[in-house]
């Protein structure tokens, strides 16, 4: 836990890399347009399984994602 604060203090968190966003938003368009069917919510629930939406980190998303591509 003390890692991960420090990595925030000293600006190395890549969670809050505003890049990120780029990134995860870029993942989703391309699965949303491959499944144009499915809601947002589903597609994202449908990428992370059980896991729970609120602690979830945007890369980790980006990457359940990509495997849906």
């Amino acid at each position: 836990m003390w890692q991960e604060l420090e990595k925030v203090i000293e600006g190395k968190d890549e969670a809050r890399d505003p890049a990120r966003i780029e990134v995860c938003l870029k993942a989703i368009s391309n699965v949303w347009k491959k499944h144009p069917d499915m809601r947002l919510g589903q597609t994202l629930q449908y990428a992370l399984g059980n896991s729970d939406l609120w602690d979830v980190k945007d890369l980790d998303i980006s990457e359940a994602l990509k495997q849906m591509e």
